[in-house]
């Protein structure tokens, strides 16, 4: 079960050879991102397809536009990003009100064809969930940008994300299990989900996250990280 939630690893590596194809065939042009961008509303489930799909527009604006973004930040005062992490953290709570089941790519894939729910609806899910991730992504980089305007952290973070993802993965992989044995399910389906995530999983995330930094540390320390990682 855990080897199956490490799609994402495999996913990554697909959405890298993509991007690294249409850079060297097509000069990276935009269009042809755009397009692969809505074919991948086309992927089928099988064969974890759809969650590769998934990845590919967010890799595409990280690759595309990260760097020109950066710079733009930075030319901004320090009010201006005030005022973008503000509003982005306000529309990141409202939109997680409305944020339900149906809305995870486990739950309803991707596909816009002879999908249950209708070819409308699926794109507004599938709209809706790059929305979501978007502005959560710009709060919390401008959030970071507040405290340090080079973004260290963020960029410290990065570097470790192998060994975060694989952790934190591996955890949640068993969360739901954890919750049903100690009988709170039913609590928990009476409590709105904005609320879960804020008092549960966000800070539930930043506890894995460092236990991650922690293990991967102690994994240095025993010589051991070549061996798991890689050099």
């Amino acid at each position: 079960r855990c080897i199956n939630d490490l799609w994402f690893l495999k996913a990554i590596f697909l959405t890298f050879l993509i991007v690294v194809l249409v850079e060297k065939c097509f000069k990276g042009n935009l269009f042809v991102y755009f397009i692969l961008s809505l074919l991948t509303l086309m992927l089928p489930k099988n064969y974890n397809l759809a969650y590769y799909g998934y990845l590919l527009p967010f890799y595409i604006i990280g690759f595309k536009f990260g760097t020109k973004t950066k710079i733009w930040n930075n030319s901004l005062s320090r009010k201006n990003r005030l005022i973008i992490f503000v509003l982005c953290a306000l529309a990141y709570i409202l939109m997680l009100v409305f944020f339900h089941k149906d809305n995870y790519i486990y739950t309803t894939g991707l596909c816009v064809i002879d999908c249950e729910r209708g070819t409308v609806n699926q794109l507004l899910i599938d709209s809706y969930r790059i929305v979501v991730a978007t502005v959560g992504c710009i709060m919390m980089l401008e959030g970071c940008s507040l405290i340090n305007k080079q973004r260290k952290f963020i960029a410290f973070l990065s570097n470790k994300t192998m060994v975060i993802y694989i952790i934190t993965a591996s955890v949640f992989t068993y969360v739901p299990q954890l919750i049903k044995r100690m009988a709170v399910r039913v609590l928990f389906e009476r409590i709105p989900s904005v609320i879960i995530d804020l008092l549960l999983f966000i800070p539930l995330s930043i506890i894995l996250i460092l236990f991650s930094l922690l293990c991967e540390y102690i994994i240095k320390k025993i010589r051991m990280s070549a061996l798991l990682f890689g050099k």
